[in-house]
């Protein structure tokens, strides 16, 4: 019964792909908003 745990291998790497993928993305979200808020506040400070 190999192919079952080879379909389920290749599921298991689709998904932590899409995750690396998503998260990627939410990471880079995230420091573009707190670089926006970094230079908003310095520009406040001057």
């Amino acid at each position: 019964m190999p192919e079952p745990s080879k379909s389920y291998l290749y599921l298991l790497g689709g998904i932590r792909l899409g995750l690396n993928l998503y998260l990627a993305q939410v990471l880079r979200v995230i420091g573009w908003f707190l670089l926006a808020s970094y230079r908003s506040l310095a520009s406040l400070d001057s």
